[in-house]
């Protein structure tokens, strides 16, 4: 994990300095570090942050780890233009693996609960389920195409209610010729399958 984050901390860095973002005097992560964070998380740990900030505390990979709420924050100020392009230098790096995996996860900014204090995502739009842990939430949705070692290829974000085959068309799927797609029964779609199989060609495998 060490050699991955120096790996994305330097992309990240290089990245950011060339779009001209400043970090603040008295930030105690810079963008570049919450990027690394970002990335690591989606790479080892199912983009689960708060095991991530667990694991780097203990590695003491980050000098002064965000809390959770101010980490949320702090990565919704990146601008995308930044992230599309991190993703798609590490796309790069990629294996000549021809396996890949889309699904979604929520970036949540409040739960359902607490819909009455949440005015960044005011809409229905953006009132979300998560069928895995049995909730509601307000925030959003990001639809990621990995590959088989798990580094993010494309990704897209949509508001939470909508739904994970409507996100995976947006993505552009520019995958090799012969590749296999797996996706669970959320991506059913056989009209886009039949269309994958006929264009790259590419096999849509769902569980």
């Amino acid at each position: 994990m060490e050699t991955e984050a120096i790996f994305i901390y330097c992309l990240a860095d290089a990245i950011v300095q060339a779009h001209g973002l400043n970090d603040e005097p008295r930030t105690k992560m810079t963008h570049a570090e919450i990027i690394t964070f970002v990335m690591i998380s989606a790479l080892f740990y199912q983009c689960n942050y708060k095991l991530t900030r667990l694991v780097t505390l203990s590695c003491k990979l980050f000098s002064s780890p965000l809390s959770q709420s101010r980490l949320n924050r702090r990565i919704h100020r990146i601008p995308q233009a930044i992230w599309t392009m991190v993703v798609s230098v590490c796309q790069g790096f990629q294996s000549s693996s021809r396996e890949f995996i889309v699904d979604s996860f929520p970036v949540a900014y409040c739960q359902n609960y607490k819909r009455f204090r949440c005015k960044l995502f005011p809409g229905k739009q953006f009132h979300g389920y998560t069928a895995s842990k049995k909730q509601y939430f307000f925030g959003i949705k990001v639809h990621m195409l990995v590959n088989a070692e798990g580094i993010p290829v494309e990704f897209v974000f949509t508001p939470g209610a909508e739904a994970d085959i409507r996100g995976f068309r947006r993505l552009n799927l520019d995958l090799p010729r012969n590749s296999m797609l797996f996706a669970d029964k959320a991506y059913t779609d056989y009209d886009l399958e039949d269309f994958l199989r006929n264009e790259w060609p590419c096999c849509v495998i769902q569980d």
